[in-house]
Order: structure tokens, then sequence, then C-alpha cells
């Protein structure tokens, strides 16, 4: 008898290396690689993903088989698994953790665990005994109590107020008084069906008046279903079972896919004429379709019609017989360019972004790798849709952090496609008005090619910027009126009364930024976290934006005592209750996080196109690549916000908000005009914002990363810690950075321990350690032995982020 396969199974857990499991010989031919199984690991079941076929070995003893097989296919193509070891070894997490991220939620079953009393536990339970005669001891009588009436689920089990730990549980299942049963299931339907209805015969003459006109509906038509029969005729569900019953009909359960589109028409879309640098553009990449992998950044001003050169690279694609990857920043984003993208290539287009359902998201998931759908268009998750043949990867407004992911894996979807273009051997564009300084520079190095596009396809030139310098203008006051200042009311009133739209942005949310107690000078700190709390008047609640925790003003402060706590500070709510003072007649919508829950979001950007919103406020979501032809004023509130924020990167992510929101203005037939309201106008990022230059601030700012050894001119990690005992994570931080700096190459710089600029988050104490190295592989070399023989970090959790992109 040949001794069974072994097979290498990636789990969703934190571990080194995939474990190795026997194939049972009932097994022997179902197995893949891609698919998942089914594995036992320390006393549980967990789910696992086939990784490759391991040879029989000496060493290779006691080896355990896997419990079952739950794909009859795989569900990840076997040509994705180097990206996806690229990935999980460059942002230093488990093959496991990122084919867990890969898989569409919809595809994740739970384990439910059950406990029941043996024979030999009711015998124990009526005795008091062991079978031995002994005396049941404490744990034991509590197990047999908790289990007298009946199964109960572990969680149960476990659940305060009772006492009972996993490990009584284990014990008396050794001894043999109870049994734990695993069922698992689903976590979601993964395939929705719906009854189908179709005609059969009229053989009998007996019907009533519904079975006739049923009957009529469906004899010219190719099955029909419930739902419609319901809206077209009233069918009951009775009258159609009698017609089942007599073989006049039939029914049948059909798939049906859940929609992402929410409803939208698919309205087609003509090619429009190209511009002579959007024709460039297009030829210089289709020119390279069969030359391999090229790396291109597409830097058009905003408003140069970036969109409409994917969209003919990508048929260009097409015609080839080969599939495409469309990537945009933020869900913001994906209604608007969904209809474009949807218009032009109809249903060969799957949209896959977290805000889906699991049961929308896996029916998309699935259309794609059956090879239904060879264009997806989605948010950072979509970096592993799996396309077969690529042979293009975009990523739209390539320098947004959005791209970066901050739970594991720790990816960059930015990055990681120029790494799966590379793997597929196809070009990628990362496109924007404002590129990243490290794209940018990879460009000078030559790993990037620049393509640019300098004009609008419209007769509108760029719009003309104003800075608007506060000191000039009343600071102050309850009514907060000093936020719309003169010049800033009269442009956005000459707007309204040309019937034309405005935009006002100010990337802060709520009513108030904090409550202050006048008393004693402290704000109402989240308990759990070391931020202020920010009034919302509409919900009349104190929000963490950190953590979420809600509750009310306090009646006392909860500092010193007093009474009497204010709401001071601003955010888009107080923006626009003052709006609408000064403007009763306009109607004004608020777009932020808040007000774009559920459906909200599609509802407030189709409202705004469509001309029934006149003035829109709202934070980041509103400078994300949007295209409102009759917005001609758009005013930024506070703009100096950003540049005082404790990061290297607030300069260049101001420029590139300051640059994307004023983009959104004189983008139609009619000429824009930007006011921002600065306290510096003299400040080098708003002159450069205020010209459209930036290939200035990209000078002056890399001087300054030059100088200060920050990326692109280094490579960063950052080591975070965290416990519930700020002593002891401060003993840590400690042990930790000495151990890094006797570990480290010269070329690596050991920068902290500190605390974080936000100490507390969800009643964890944060400290830090910035690792800064002229090379990459010397910083990859000590992280690699820092995960794998660093201190030990009993009582903290340690979290090593590759290429960071929050520092706080």
């Amino acid at each position: 008898m040949s001794p069974p396969r072994l097979i290498d199974v990636a789990l969703p857990l934190p571990l080194a290396q995939p474990l190795t499991y026997a194939v049972p010989s009932e097994w022997d031919e179902r197995v893949a690689i891609g698919m998942r199984v089914l594995v036992p690991l320390r006393g549980r079941r967990v789910t696992g993903t086939v990784v490759a076929f391991r040879e029989a070995a000496p060493e290779l003893t006691g080896i355990k088989p896997i419990a079952d097989v739950l794909d009859a296919a795989p569900t990840l193509p076997a040509s994705m698994l180097p990206f996806l070891r690229w990935l999980a070894q460059y942002y230093k997490a488990s093959l496991g953790e990122v084919i867990d991220c890969a898989l569409p939620a919809g595809l994740k079953r739970e384990e439910l665990r059950h406990a029941e009393l043996t024979e030999r536990g009711r015998e124990a339970a009526l005795s008091g005994c062991l079978a031995d005669g002994s005396v049941l001891e404490g744990t034991q009588r509590a197990v047999i109590a908790a289990l007298a009436r009946g199964a109960q689920p572990l969680r149960t089990l476990l659940r305060p107020p009772r006492e009972l730990r996993a490990s009584d549980l284990v014990q008396a299942e050794r001894l043999g008084l109870v049994t734990i049963q695993y069922e698992w299931r689903g976590k979601t339907e993964l395939e929705k069906s719906v009854d189908v209805y179709r005609f059969v015969s009229r053989r009998g003459s007996r019907a009533s008046d519904q079975q006739r006109a049923i009957l009529d509906y469906l004899e010219p038509r190719d099955g029909v279903s419930r739902d419609e029969l319901r809206a077209a005729l009233g069918a009951k569900s009775d009258t159609l079972r009698r017609l089942c019953e007599r073989g006049l009909i039939a029914v049948e359960k059909q798939r049906v896919f859940r929609d992402p589109f929410q409803g939208e028409a698919l309205v087609p879309h003509d090619a429009p004429t190209l511009t002579a640098s959007q024709a460039a553009a297009v030829a210089r990449v289709v020119d390279a379709l069969d030359g391999g992998f090229g790396g291109y950044l597409l830097h058009g001003i905003t408003g140069s019609g970036k969109t409409e050169v994917y969209l003919h690279v990508i048929a260009a694609v097409r015609r080839r017989g080969q599939s495409a990857l469309l990537l945009v920043p933020e869900i913001a984003l994906t209604p608007q360019l969904a209809a474009r993208v949807r218009g032009r290539f109809g249903d060969e287009v799957a949209l896959l972004h977290s805000a889906l359902g699991p049961g929308a998201r896996y029916d998309q998931w699935s259309r794609v790798l059956r090879g239904e759908a060879p264009i997806v268009l989605g948010a950072r998750s979509a970096i592993f849709a799996p396309l077969e043949n690529l042979g293009v990867v975009i990523v739209d407004e390539e320098h947004e952090p959005s791209f970066k992911q901050e739970e594991v894996p720790r990816y960059n979807a930015r990055d990681a496609a120029l790494v799966r273009a590379q793997q597929a051997g196809c070009p990628v564009i990362l496109g924007s008005a404002t590129p990243s300084l490290e794209s940018r520079a990879n460009v000078d190095l030559g790993k990037l090619v620049r393509i640019e596009l300098p004009e609008r396809p419209t007769p509108q030139p760029l719009p003309t910027v104003e800075l608007v310098d506060l000191r000039e203008h009343a600071f102050g006051g309850t009514d907060y009126r000093f936020l719309v200042t003169p010049p800033l009311e009269g442009a956005l009133r000459s707007a309204l009364d040309a019937r034309e739209q405005a935009i006002l942005f100010l990337n802060r949310r709520g009513f108030a930024s904090f409550v202050l107690c006048r008393a004693c000078g402290q704000a109402v700190q989240c308990e759990d976290c070391s931020i202020s709390m920010t009034y919302h008047r509409r919900r009349d609640r104190l929000v963490c934006h950190y953590c979420d925790a809600t509750r009310g003003i306090p009646e006392h402060c909860p500092h010193c005592g007093a009474a009497g706590l204010s709401p001071l500070g601003f955010g888009t709510e107080r923006v626009q209750m003052l709006c609408q003072s000064i403007f009763p007649g306009a109607r004004i919508e608020r777009m932020d996080r808040d007000t774009t829950r559920g459906q909200n979001l599609r509802r407030l950007l189709r409202d705004f196109r469509s001309g029934r919103i006149d003035l829109l406020i709202g934070t980041q979501m509103l400078a994300k690549g949007h295209d409102f032809p009759n917005v001609t004023v758009v005013g930024v509130i506070a703009a100096d916000t950003g540049l005082n924020f404790p990061d290297f990167r607030a300069g260049e992510r101001t420029f590139q908000l300051l640059t994307q929101v004023a983009g959104r203005a004189g983008r139609g037939e009619k000429p824009g005009r930007v006011l921002i309201e600065t306290f510096c106008p003299e400040h080098y990022v708003l002159r450069c914002a205020q010209r459209h230059d930036f290939d200035a601030f990209m000078e002056q700012e890399l001087r300054f990363r030059r100088e200060a050894s920050y990326p692109p001119f280094a490579h960063l990690a950052l080591c975070r810690f965290a416990g519930e005992d700020g002593r002891v994570v401060e003993r840590y931080g400690r042990e930790l950075a000495a151990w890094l700096k006797r570990s480290a190459d010269p070329e690596v710089k050991v920068l902290g321990p500190a605390a974080a600029p936000i100490e507390r988050i969800r009643g964890q104490t944060r400290h830090q350690i910035l690792l800064k190295s002229s090379g990459r592989p010397a910083l990859h070399r000590l992280i690699d032995r820092l995960l794998a023989d660093g201190p030990d970090s009993t009582g903290v959790r340690l979290v090593v982020d590759v290429d960071p992109i929050d520092l706080m």
C-alpha cells in the first residue's frame, strides 16, 4: 500500500510556514492546488488552502490527515500563488493570512462546536461518581450541570457568569463524560437562486381565471420568476403549486447574481474623440502590449481625461483577448466610473469593493474566476481578483494613501500592482494629477515612463486659485461666521445666483471639534483613546473618530466637576448649518462619513450631478476624481490644518488634496474659481497649489526629503507595540530598541522608542520605533531576524508595518 500524498496547507494564522497534512486515499484524486480543505489544529478545525504537494521524507512523521475537502474545484488559481507569496514575504504576513484576504468573505465558514453529555456522563449526573467510583470534582460537576438539559454551543458554555474554561471541557471529554461535535456553516448564502416557472401544457379544460392568466403569461415566454408573476398577475404560491401538480407548468431553481450596481441601468457610451495628447498616451501604451512588462506614470492635470485613456487601453487589451484590472482608491469613486466602464464594455465588467455585501461580492468574484468578467473595477482589495491572461493593470489616483491597508496583510495595492503586472508580463499604468513623490522619483530612476496630459478636452483652462489671507479678516465669535469670509461668500453667492453649483471643502467632520470646560480648560476625551471627542449635533452625541465610542455631553466636567461645558471648534456639520443661514434659499447637503452610509453616497452623487443640490459641503471624499460639469466655485476652509500634521508627508498630502479639490471647478463649459482660506498664504505648498505647479512643489519637497533621509531616498518600517499596561509597553520598547541597534546593519537607523502621536487607542498604550534604511535588503533582513528571534513580547502586541503610510 502506497503512503498517502502529502500537501502543504496555508492557514489564516501568523505561522512562519504552511503546515503539512496527509490526504486520505478516498480524496486523493480530488485534491488540487488552490482548493480549500478542513484540517485539525490544536484541538480545533481550521480552513486552509492547498498551496503545494510535498514528497514523502523520513523526517516527516506523525502527519495528521485532513478532515475534509471543501471545494469541487480550486477557489484560487495556482497562477496567483507566486504573487501572493511575494506579498506575504514583502509585507511580513503569513501566506495563509494573505490568501484569507484574497478570497471573498462569502467563502468563509465558521466552526460551530457543541458539547453534549455521553451515556457515561448522564450516569455520572445521576450517581455523582465517575466510572471508577471516584466522586465528581467541582469543575466536572459544573460541566455536567451545564449540559443536564441538552447539548449547548461551546460559546454559550464558556460565557459569563459561568466560570467554565475550555480546558474543563477538554478534561471532561477525555474522561468520556461529554462529546464535542463540530459543525461548519457558511457565513453567507453562497449561490442565490430563484424559482423560475415555464409553460408545459393546457391539457384539461378546468382552470380558474387566475390559472388561465398564468398560463397565458407563461406560454410565450422562456421562463418567468415567481417575483415577476406576483408583480404582473398577483399570482399566489398555492395557485402556482397546483398548476405544477397538474403538470401544466414546471418550476426549477435558477441561479441569479446579486446586483453590485444597485439597479443602475446600463447605458451604452460611445467613445469620444481623443485629444492629441490622449491619443499619444494611448498609442504609447498600446504599442507596448507585445513588449511585456513596462511601467507608465500618466501625469495629467485634473480634468485632462485620464479615464478615457484607461478605457481606450482596456479596449485594445480586450481586442487581444486579454483581461484588465482597474483599481481606484475609494468606493466613492466607483459609481460614476462604474457607469462609464459598463457603458463601454457592458457585462464584461465585474465590480469588487468592500462595501458590497458578502453575497454580491462572491457573485462578482466567481464571475471573474470563471472568465465571465474579464474586466475588473474595484478598490484596494481588487488587486486579488482571480484574472487570468492579464493584459494591463491600471491604478487611478495612484498617490492616494487609501491604497495602503492598515490591517494584516499591510500591503500597498499600488506597489503590489507593479509586481502583479511584472509577473503577468503586461504594462501597468499609474495615473494621477498629483503623483506621489515615490512614483515621480521612479521616473527619474528610469523605472517608470512619464506620459503627460497637459490640457483639458474642454475649452476651459484650469481654474483660477485665490489665497484668502485669514489674518486680514475678523476671526472669532461664537457664531463662527468667520469661517466663510466675505470673498468666499461673494463667490458662492455669484455662483448660486447664476444657477451654478459650488463645493465647500473642510477635512474635518462633525459639528464641534471638542467640548471644553470653561473652568479648567480641559476637553472631554475618549476614555479609551488619548484624543478629544467630537460633538455631532444631529446625533447629539460625542464621538471618538478613532474607536467610534459615543457618549452624551456630560453635565459636569470629568476633570474638575464644574458645570457648563461648551462645544467649540468646527466641522462639516457646523459649516452646513452656517451656510444654511447665509444662503437660506439654497439646497445644501453634506458629504462625509456620517452622511454616506448605505445608499446615501450614491444618492448624494446622483442628486448633485443632476442639479438637485446647489452647494455640497464635504471632507476629502469630495476631492476624489468626481466630474461635476456645473461646479464653478470651490472653497477650501482651514487649509492650514493638514500642514501642521506631525508627518513628513504633510506637505505632499496638503498639496495633493488642494490640487485635487480645486480640480472639481470649471470642468464644464464655464470657467472655474477656487478660494483657499489660510493663515499662511506665503507657504510654498499653497503657492505651488495656487499656480498648479507640481514640478516646483516636487523640487522643493524632494530637497527636504533628501536632507532628512525620508522616502523616496530611504526605506521605512514602523515597529508599533501596544498593550494595556503602559509600563510594560515602555519596558518592552527599551528592550526592543537595544536589540534592534545590536542586530541592525550599519545602513539601518533605529529611531525611538517613543510614544505614538496618539498614545492611546481603544484602551491600548501605543509606542513605536521607526526603522530607516538606505537599502531595502538590509531593512528586510533586520525585520526577518526580529520576527524570528526578537525579544520576548509577552504583554504587548508587536506590529511591523513595511513602507508605512500612517505614522500616527
